[in-house]
């Protein structure tokens, strides 16, 4: 390719190109960037009969099953050089869509099949076939809407139905896996149910369902054919993986080890099973690194390196977001080479076991850093768990149960907390307390909540209860601090004050009509809350929305001395969330609660009790907080209250203070 290249710009007609061909001789890159523009200076001088046969022979280039993926690429980068030059190269758009697909350059396969799309009719193409693809290159650009779209399109133009792969494109994965299941039963010929199958185990995989993948891949894994073995392989090493099965494992490892893994792509498989190319020596090496055999682990990891990096430099051009996923293979390659360090770090030695110690400190804050999308945390929570067992990394794996329930992964969230619980409390008798790590056990009630029926939830509220008294007796202070008390999201908070601020939130919402008791327990659970994490913006912010919502129940009741008692706590509340909310990262409710301090402020400034909670609050709140709000404030400087203005007049002075150029 850079032969010809130069070749070209020696030819070129054009001056510019021929000076640059000595240049191109001498630092490869200009001849890279020049390659279309030389190609296309010397196309426009050849006739129609040279043209034809020059076209000829890049089809075959592009069917040769050896051409590398950058030439590939560098051709289809001509392609649609010459396509926006007004000069398309006279090739079938059909083949240019599938060779983009097979590069994964899927911006150009996108470009190419929505022009099919526009086409079909005159091509005598099929629409579904079509709108199959387009689902499918919209999702692996991360173009979900688009994808939808399609389908609605699809759907309300050309009469089509809905199939089975389209929910699987869609990652609409348990309606899929129902799809696969109604196919299997009524699928007339074997090949149909091995489809459905297919079908299935890409589902189950994708939902992380190891028990059933496992036993699945088992039933169909002996009678298979080879091509769908090769197709099952990847899943069913990842079930065996999971579920502890070595030796299964092993087998299934040794048919991606003979058969040739690049015709993955072709059959489709991308569900849960990484990158085809490295499937089979990175599960080698993670059977090496169970084994004990750490040498022949390393070089598998090397080997998986090396299949993966022709592929990246490719993906990698397109845009980061398209390689993402063999980047995190690169990164279960690192972390699997520091699983071997850790095993092969020396028992009872005081340095190795703060080696070990660091290294899992280093787990810890790089998964912070990774994509918050289960797949990819499920793959790399795969590898440590190889030496760090979830019970020795609680954590890290509520974050992912957490980040499965905000997924809508109903049913992955709850095993992540039953493997972590050890039990499952949907076997528990009712009249038995729920047991377990206190952290382990709000994790599990939050799931219960929020995706729970109104008995669940009901359910969940009461368990929560007991979970409070639990660790608020004093007999169990010294347990609760060594199960995990400053856990959750913040390190810094305490266990406690979640509890009791989850207690008040779960209440408020089973008493929408709102009464004295209830109102009086809410307020104890958010007191509490506050009291248990002094320097915690959720819990202030929750205490005064609450007071706010309580002095607002009042109000329209009539009762207006029963609602100015909670003005002060309201106020006194939402200064303590500002402050805070300025020194906590992750915080969104800042603004709104400056907005809401406000209206109390200009509706309830002239009582003595609220002017010095306002006063007190100026004081520990900064000045900056007020410039967001800043036109709001002098909307009110000559209020007829004389209170209110001269608080007002006051604030603006200090602004004025520290801000000179503000002006007012």
């Amino acid at each position: 390719m850079r032969h010809f290249s130069i070749e070209l710009l020696k030819e070129s007609p054009s001056p510019a190109l021929r000076t640059c061909a000595r240049l191109a001789q001498l630092q490869p890159s200009v001849g890279r960037e020049l390659f279309a523009a030389g190609f296309v200076s010397c196309w426009a001088q050849l006739n129609e009969g040279s043209q034809k046969q020059l076209v000829r022979h890049l089809e075959m280039a592009f069917s040769s099953p050896n051409i590398p993926p950058e030439i590939l690429a560098t051709l289809l980068n001509l392609a649609e050089f010459m396509e926006r030059d007004e000069k398309p190269l006279p090739i079938d758009i059909r083949l240019l869509g599938a060779l983009a697909e097979k590069c994964r350059a899927f911006a150009k396969a996108l470009h190419y099949k929505e022009m099919e799309f526009a086409r079909f009719k005159r091509m005598d193409v099929n629409p579904v076939a079509v709108v199959e693809a387009l689902i499918h290159i919209n999702n692996q650009l991360h173009q979900h809407e688009a994808a939808v779209g399609i389908l609605t399109y699809a759907q309300q133009h050309l009469d089509v139905q809905l199939k089975e792969s389209w929910y699987e494109k869609l990652q609409r994965w348990d309606d899929a896996l129902k799809a696969y299941i109604a196919k299997a039963s009524q699928a007339s010929s074997p090949h149909l149910r091995l489809d459905a199958t297919l079908g299935r185990m890409r589902c189950l995989a994708a939902l992380a369902r190891w028990e059933e993948l496992n036993n699945l891949c088992k039933e169909y894994w002996t009678p298979a054919e080879p091509s769908a073995r090769l197709e099952m392989a990847p899943m069913a090493a990842k079930a065996a993986w999971n579920m502890g099965e070595w030796d299964q494992m092993a087998e299934y490892v040794s048919r991606l080890d003979d058969g040739d893994e690049t015709k993955l792509r072709g059959l489709g498989n991308t569900a849960a099973s990484g990158d085809g190319s490295s499937n089979g020596t990175f599960f080698g090496a993670v059977l090496f690194v169970r084994r004990g055999k750490y040498d022949e682990a390393r070089r598998s990891v090397e080997r998986a390196r090396k299949c993966l990096a022709t592929e990246l430099a490719a993906l990698v051009l397109e845009s980061y977001d398209r390689a993402y996923s063999n980047m995190v293979r690169i990164q279960q390659l690192s972390e699997l080479e520091e699983v071997i360090d850790y095993c092969t770090l020396p028992v009872a030695n005081t340095v190795a076991e703060g080696r070990r110690a660091l290294i899992r400190n280093m787990w810890t804050q790089r998964i912070q850093g990774a994509k918050r999308n289960v797949e990819v945390w499920q793959a790399l929570l795969a590898v440590r768990a190889l030496v760090l067992p979830p019970t020795e990394d609680v954590d890290t794996w509520l974050k992912f149960a957490s980040l499965c329930r905000q997924s809508n992964r109903i049913s992955q969230a709850r095993s992540t907390l039953v493997n972590l619980l050890q039990y499952d409390p949907e076997t528990c008798p009712e009249n038995v307390r729920y047991h377990g790590p206190p952290q382990v056990m709000l994790a599990y009630l939050k799931y219960q909540w929020s995706f729970g029926d109104d008995h669940k939830r009901k359910e969940a509220f009461f368990r929560l209860q007991d979970l409070t008294l639990e660790l608020s007796s004093t007999s169990n202070i010294h347990s609760v601090a060594s199960t995990g008390l400053m856990s959750g999201t913040s390190s810094n908070v305490p266990l406690l004050a979640r509890v009791y601020l989850k207690l008040g939130n779960w209440q408020w919402a089973l008493t929408p009509g709102l009464d004295d008791d209830s109102i009086q327990e809410i307020l104890a659970a958010f007191r509490n809350a506050t009291q248990c994490a002094t320097k915690w913006a959720k819990a202030w912010h929750s205490w005064a929305l609450f007071n706010t919502a309580v002095m607002s129940h009042y109000t329209l009741r009539g009762f207006s001395n029963i609602a100015s008692q909670f003005v002060v706590a309201a106020v006194t509340g939402y200064f303590h969330s500002i402050a805070c909310a300025a020194n906590a990262k992750g915080v969104d409710d800042s603004l709104q609660d400056i907005l809401r301090l406000l209206t109390l402020w200009f509706n309830h400034g002239d009582t003595v009790e609220v002017q010095m909670a306002l006063q007190k609050g100026f004081a520990h709140v900064k000045i900056n907080t007020w410039l967001v709000v800043l036109p709001q404030i002098i909307a009110r400087i000559h209020s007829n209250n004389h209170a209110v203005r001269e608080l007002i007049q006051s604030l603006l002075v200090r602004i004025g203070q520290s801000h000179p150029q503000v002006s007012f």
